[in-house]
């Protein structure tokens, strides 16, 4: 099942439970997206991303990407390997890049729902 992101923001809903968060995709995901846990000393984040594994017929490896995350791919030679390697590319992806704005430039945010 795809979900573009507008359908993804819309369909989250928080369930608190004992300092937990927990972000869930009705019909998307069983169980919670991300974790948010917060204690007296830390906040933890996990994420849950879905990740498609296919057999190349050529290599004999496994091809690996994540549908919400455009252009995000991976391989491995076992299905072990590729899922390791595809953590480490949405890691990669999800990391903020330096932006060179122009003299006069607004940084601003938008909420969306």
């Amino acid at each position: 099942m795809g979900c573009d992101s507008e359908a993804l923001l819309q369909a989250v809903r928080v369930q608190r439970d004992q300092g937990i968060a927990n972000l869930v995709v009705p019909g998307y995901y069983e169980e919670p997206f991300a974790m948010i846990e917060i204690n007296s000393t830390n906040i933890i984040v996990t994420m849950k991303w879905r990740v498609i594994l296919e057999p190349d017929p050529e290599t004999s490896e496994w091809a690996i990407w994540c549908p919400e995350l455009p252009g995000c791919t991976s391989a491995g030679v076992t299905q072990e390997e590729a899922l390791n390697n595809i953590r480490e590319a949405i890691e990669l992806y999800l990391q903020p890049d330096t932006i060179q704005l122009l003299p006069g430039a607004v940084i601003r945010e938008v909420m969306l729902g």
